[in-house]
Formats: C-alpha cells, sequence, structure tokens
C-alpha cells in the first residue's frame, strides 16, 4: 500500500490523490449533521486509500487496518476516537451535484468490521452515486495527503484547502512570473463552500468563520504546491462588516517528487547524470534530470548536467565561505545559509532550492555566463572540491585549470575575484557562453513528444476488461491527425500479479495527446517516458 508504507515519509514523498470536483466542492452533510476534523481527516484517508488500491473503481467492498489508518490520523488518535468516527460517517447523507443533476440523502458508506488475531479492520462500500463519481473523474484535481492529516485549528479548514487545490490546478507555475493571484469570495458565499453551521434561521458567526479563514495559512504549511492566506476586507460604512474575504495564493515551483525524470535509473550512468559526493551533501541523480524537465521552459538552454554544476558551485561557494556574487548572504539557498538548510531538511531539498531560486531569479547562472574563462574555472574548481570531498586526488586537475585561468583570463577581473561579492551587470551578458557546450562531455538530446517513436505508459494494476474498455479504448481514439507513434502500455492484472503489455500506433498532435494524457492520469503509476 503506497500511501501507508511509511506515515513518517509524508512530507518528503508527498503523495497525491485525485478527487473528482463533485468531491471537492459542493458537498452538504443533510439533518443538521455536522463532522468533527478527525471524521473529515477519516473520510478523505477512506478516499485516498481505495483510490490507491483500486484505482479503476471496479471492486465493491474495502478495508483498513484500524492501526494504519490510526498512524495516518495522528499520534494522538486513540482506537476508540478513530471507530467512532468510522461509524459516524456512515451515518450521515450528503446531497451534491448542481441543480441539473442534484444527489440528495445518499450516505456517505456503508460499515462493516473484522477482526483477526493480529488486527481489526474497518469495512466499506460507497452507494452506487458516490461510486460512479469516483470512477468517471471527468474533472478532478489532487490533494496532497500531508495536507489533509495536518492538525487544523478547524474541521472548515479542510474545506477550504480543497476549493483552494482545486482554483489552483487550473493555473500554472511559470518561472519568473508573478505566480500569486487573489480569490475575492463573499462570507454568504464561503458559508456554502464549506458547508459552515447556520442556525434554524439561516444565520451564522461571522467572528468564528474570519478566526477560520485568518487561520488557514498555519493550518496548512506541509502542502506543496501553492501557499495561501486569507483576510477580511470590511466595508467603508458604519460597524465596518466583512464585505469579503480576499484569498492571496502563491504557486509553488514544482517539486521533484511530481516530476518524473523521463529516463529509467539504469540509464542514468550511461548519460553522465551527476556525481557522488560526501554523504552530507549527496543528491539523487535523476533530480538533475527532474529539474531539465520541471523548468525547460525558463530555462531551454541548462539540461542536467548544467543543474548538477550549479549545485556544485553554491555547495563550494558555501563550505569556502567565499562570496561569488552580492547574493550569496541575501538567498535562503546560498553560502551560511545553504549549509542552515542542508542540515535542517537535507541536500536533496536543499539542492531543488538552490535551483528554483536560480530559475526564479537569476544570480549564479549569470554570473558564471557572464564570462567564458570565470565561468568555466570557477565550475572546474567545484568539481575538484567535490573529488576531495569523497578522497579522490584533484592537486594535479587543480593546476591545469589555474594555468588555463592565468592564460586566458580576461583583463577586467581581477585576480582575487573569486573571493568578492560581484555583482552581475547586464553589460556583461553580451558576451553570455552557451552553457551546453562549454562542458567536456556531449550530452545526448533527450527524447520529448516531437523526436520519440514510443511513449511508454505504466497502469496501475486493473483488470483487462477497464483497461479495454475506457484506457485502451481513450488511446485507440487518439487519431485526429499529427505525429504517428507506438503508445507501450504496460499493466499487471491484480490476481495474477502478471504484467503484460499491449501497443497501439496512433497519429496525434501534441494537442490532443495532451488531453489523452489528461484523461488517463488517475490510472498511471508515474509520467510516462518517451523513447
Amino acid at each position: 500500500m503506497a500511501i501507508v508504507a511509511d506515515p513518517k515519509k509524508f512530507t518528503d514523498l508527498a503523495p497525491e490523490s485525485p478527487r473528482p470536483t463533485e468531491l471537492l466542492m459542493g458537498i452538504r452533510a443533510e439533518g443538521g449533521a455536522t463532522l468533527s476534523a478527525l471524521d473529515v481527516s477519516c473520510w478523505e484517508m477512506i478516499l485516498s486509500w481505495t483510490y490507491d488500491v483500486d484505482p479503476a473503481m471496479i471492486e465493491r467492498e474495502y478495508e483498513i487496518p484500524v492501526s494504519a489508518l490510526r498512524r495516518f490520523l495522528g499520534e494522538y488518535a486513540k482506537r476508540d476516537e478513530v471507530v467512532e468516527s468510522f461509524n459516524k460517517i456512515a451515518s450521515v447523507k450528503l446531497s451534491f451535484g448542481h441543480a441539473d443533476n442534484l444527489y440528495s440523502g445518499v450516505s456517505m458508506i456503508s460499515t462493516w468490521r473484522r477482526a483477526t488475531e493480529k488486527d481489526e479492520f474497518l469495512s466499506w462500500s460507497f452507494p452506487e452515486p458516490i461510486r460512479k463519481l469516483m470512477s468517471d473523474m471527468k474533472a478532478y484535481a489532487h490533494v496532497e495527503l500531508a495536507a489533509i492529516v495536518a492538525k487544523k485549528s478547524s474541521k472548515y479548514s479542510t474545506a477550504i484547502y480543497k476549493w483552494l487545490a482545486l482554483e489552483a490546478s487550473k493555473r500554472k507555475w511559470i518561472a519568473g512570473s508573478d505566480n500569486t493571484f487573489c480569490i475575492p469570495v463573499t462570507p454568504d458565499e464561503l458559508v456554502d463552500i464549506v458547508d459552515f453551521t447556520r442556525d434554524e434561521n439561516g444565520r451564522y458567526n461571522i467572528g468564528k468563520l474570519t478566526s477560520v479563514v485568518l487561520a488557514h495559512k498555519e493550518d496548512y504549511k506541509p502542502v506543496r504546491r501553492f501557499k495561501a492566506r486569507g483576510e477580511p476586507i470590511h466595508a467603508k460604512k458604519r460597524g465596518r462588516p466583512v464585505e469579503v474575504y480576499e484569498f492571496t495564493i502563491e504557486l509553488q515551483a514544482p517539486s521533484p517528487q511530481h516530476i518524473s525524470a523521463g529516463y529509467s535509473s539504469k540509464h542514468l550512468r550511461e548519460l553522465n547524470v551527476g556525481g557522488i559526493d560526501d554523504r552530507r551533501y549527496i543528491v539523487r541523480s535523476d533530480t538533475w534530470v527532474r529539474a531539465q524537465r520541471a523548468f525547460r521552459d525558463a530555462n531551454p538552454t541548462y539540461l542536467h548536467h548544467n543543474y548538477w554544476k550549479l549545485w556544485t558551485v553554491a555547495l563550494s561557494e558555501a563550505l569556502n565561505g567565499k562570496p561569488l556574487t552580492g547574493a550569496w548572504d541575501k538567498r535562503l539557498y546560498r553560502g551560511g545559509s545553504l549549509l542552515d538548510q542542508i542540515e535542517t531538511e537535507g541536500a536533496e531539498k536543499a539542492a531543488w532550492g538552490v535551483i528554483v531560486e536560480e530559475v526564479e531569479s537569476p544570480d549564479l547562472i549569470d554570473f558564471l555566463r557572464a564570462d567564458v574563462t570565470r565561468g568555466n574555472t570557477v565550475i572546474e574548481r567545484a568539481e575538484c572540491d567535490r573529488r576531495e570531498r569523497v578522497g579522490w586526488q584533484a592537486s594535479r586537475k587543480r593546476d591545469q585549470i589555474e594555468g588555463y585561468y592565468d592564460r586566458h583570463r580576461s583583463s577586467s577581473i581581477s585576480d582575487d575575484w573569486a573571493s568578492q561579492a560581484t555583482d552581475v551587470s547586464k553589460s556583461e551578458l553580451s558576451d553570455a557562453f552557451d552553457p551546453v557546450n562549454y562542458f567536456d562531455f556531449a550530452e545526448p538530446e533527450p527524447f520529448g513528444f516531437d523526436t520519440c517513436s514510443e511513449i511508454h505508459l505504466t497502469f496501475k494494476p486493473v483488470h483487462i476488461d477497464f483497461l479495454e474498455e475506457k484506457a485502451f479504448a481513450l488511446i485507440k481514439s487518439g487519431e485526429i491527425g499529427g505525429r504517428k507513434i507506438t503508445v507501450v502500455s504496460t499493466y499487471q492484472e491484480p490476481d495474477t500479479s502478471e504484467q503484460d503489455t499491449w501497443e497501439q500506433e496512433i497519429d496525434v498532435s501534441f494537442e490532443e495527446w495532451c488531453q489523452l494524457l489528461v484523461s488517463l492520469q488517475p490510472h498511471l503509476v508515474g509520467q510516462e517516458v518517451y523513447q
């Protein structure tokens, strides 16, 4: 079970789970029923568990060990409280949908329990309207499980988070752009969105609603895809009533966990990706490939080895204590602050932080580009530092580097430039070098949609009947015209655990292929691989 293998790794793995839009918005508990924060978390984990074990929604019954559900609901969740929440969910009826297709009186789940000598299991089945919603997935967004199980100040925080996750999913983070947007919502609208408690006359406590809004930022610090805060905007009239709540959402750069490397791990060494380092500073080699894929639009000339060299330069600068630019003490992932981040969050996250900072606002990248000789020398000195950290000899290589620098350095650069806080000016960029060509090894062009002959997809374990009816039928439908590509699908029968493949040649445009991927995404493991 992927999402429950180790609850302590939630923050690192950042697992996500899909939700149809109908289960993100517009759900109402009927008959005055109220769900606590624990009840809501329990319900969300039931949905996540279901999607993880049965993404095609073929099965009719599911179960989860009480011990597993307790671990993910938090260290203070007691067995009796978990069982009580589970039973309470079964007693609540929902209404959801829109005016032209509105469901009401729908039970959340039907439940029972099963016990063995080793554990107790909570079992459930979904009513048909909810099962169909979860199966069709015509429109959906992903929720982060770390945010769902995070300790919250209010049961309404989860509803606000899911609403904002849906809004954030409609936009894309763009490097160097203002990735912040605002959503104004009236108090009445927000009450409907989160199903806030009203009295028999339809009135609600505006003070408590405002407290929920103000607490949201702290409630969801674990969220990776965006940061959000809300504040009340008061009308300029007597009593200063709350006119609207304004939510400010800042999209975050993609995390490496959400980006496919596009290469299998066995090929990374063949492509000269990354290198070993001191165990305190070691970073997975596929991190650099993921960076290349994540930021190719913002930084098209940077390939995976460029990002690796950028990291080694930033690390050497921090370890040696010799600033290369004036931003060394102004950024979170430079200098002494970088070493602090490595200590607290690990080299993997720190390396990604360096990359994101540079992609959003180039500093070291511009410094290395400003002068060919200087850039090459800094990179090679950092490479010598890395070799020495792992116990290799680097003295001869270092002598060669210094000799090369003495022969070719620009007269405009002082001898002690490496220890100066040098600011990069725009005029220096006129002679910028091509970072693809100055490295000492050739780089194969990575495959993409425009250059590949095959696209490989891996499906979650599902029955072949489902694949033929939905997934394979979707792939076969891609015949509008564009490029002829063979789609290779790897799938596994849940009953036999045997793997098999299915191939289909299609003729699609890039836009049509993207639409196909969106439809197939809930049933895939990882991202597509172009070959």
